[in-house]
């Protein structure tokens, strides 16, 4: 082994696991990065796992806001912000999910099947579980929220009858 390569090993590995777990509790801290991401560091200590963490979608409407699911296209944009919900990362998602035209699945409260609804834009939530300590009890807590308007104007969602 160089003497190089030796120093390295003594002071440039250890330097460097120390700025990389930094860098990753700032963004845990600050922006609600997952500890499971980012390098990991705190990924035990914490329920805080990637598949505890929801996103929600929600079209606005004049009958208040509507539960969908964005298509399976999205999918590695809804990862990226569930797991690093950034303003930048929700608001790129919510530009590409306002572009899409939805029709809802759900029984929408208020409106027969068959019938539709205005919607004027999309919202978006994302969440996280903490455990409290105090209390013993596991709790779902906003990381970020944010919604956009349709830039387009309004647009109309189709209740679809549900099959049994």
């Amino acid at each position: 082994m160089t003497s190089f390569s030796r120093q390295f090993a003594a002071v440039g590995a250890p330097v460097l696991l120390v700025l990389v777990a930094s860098l990753q509790m700032f963004n845990s801290s600050r922006h609600g990065l997952s500890p499971w991401k980012g390098g990991g560091f705190g990924m035990f200590s914490t329920v805080d796992a990637p598949p505890l963490r929801s996103i929600r979608f929600q079209l606005l409407s004049d009958i208040g806001p509507v539960e969908v699911t964005p298509p399976e296209s999205f999918q590695k944009l809804v990862l990226q912000a569930t797991n690093f919900p950034t303003a930048s990362n929700i608001e790129g998602l919510l530009d590409d999910v306002s572009r899409v035209d939805y029709s809802s699945p759900y029984p929408i409260p208020g409106v027969l099947p068959g019938d539709s609804v205005r919607t004027t834009g999309v919202a978006v939530e994302v969440a996280r579980m903490i455990f409290d300590p105090d209390t013993r009890v596991i709790r779902m807590v906003q990381l970020r929220s944010d919604s956009v308007e349709y830039p387009d104007g309004a647009r109309w969602i189709h209740a679809e009858e549900v099959e049994n």
